[in-house]
């Protein structure tokens, strides 16, 4: 059974100067080390969390969907508006 990665792992997600994204991957045990992380419209551009959970990424449009997938787990996808919007609640 997959283990699904909770939406409030991603509150910590910022949007600066749109042109970068940071971000820390947790479950309830803490950080998660080596989780795959990209933009829909550039999956070649993706990257892995460090061992403490963080990321940064590139940002072309902040129309565009975060996915964080990690083995074991069910691969979550995200608007940045939707991430934008709980940074903010």
């Amino acid at each position: 059974m997959n283990k699904i990665l909770p939406v409030l792992f991603l509150i910590a997600v910022q949007l600066q100067s749109q042109t970068l994204i940071k971000g820390v991957v947790k479950d309830a045990k803490g950080p998660i080390f080596a989780a795959n992380v990209f933009l829909k419209s550039q999956p070649e551009q993706g990257t892995t969390t460090n061992f403490d959970g963080t990321f940064e990424l590139g940002l072309i449009s902040e129309k565009d969907t975060l996915i964080v997938s990690y083995i074991g787990y069910t691969t979550l996808e995200r608007t940045l508006n939707q991430l934008k919007k709980a940074q903010i609640n």
